[in-house]
């Protein structure tokens, strides 16, 4: 930690590091570090440009790295693209995720009789 800087502010700054180092469009998100924790929010985007897709294990790397940061003792994500599975701790896109609820239902619906009019 530099000598001066507030534990929080310097914990902020170092996490805004991380995204800035994979790319992540920070105009998208909403950053807060108190009390040893970090609270992000957002959309978890690559800024225009950047070549790469964003995957589970990406966005798990960047939940590690932010972890990782000396100080730092709880990490919040609270992303309106990517859902943590708490049954598996891995990252589900949230498109996909509501696609997959939506097929369930669609065909849970068929099996029980009930038929959807369009």
């Amino acid at each position: 930690m530099k000598p001066g800087l507030a534990p929080n502010l310097e914990i902020g700054r170092n996490a805004r590091r991380i995204l800035v180092s994979k790319w992540i469009d920070l105009g998208r998100l909403s950053l807060h570090s108190t009390k040893n924790s970090i609270l992000i929010r957002g959309m978890l985007q690559k800024l225009p440009g950047a070549d790469a897709q964003i995957t589970p294990e990406y966005v798990e790397t960047i939940y590690q790295k932010l972890q990782a940061i000396p100080g730092v003792h709880n990490v919040n994500l609270q992303l309106d693209n990517w859902i943590r599975n708490s049954a598996t701790g891995s990252w589900i896109n949230a498109e996909t995720a509501q696609a997959a609820v939506q097929t369930r239902l669609r065909e849970k619906d068929s099996s029980s009789g009930i038929y959807e009019l369009r």
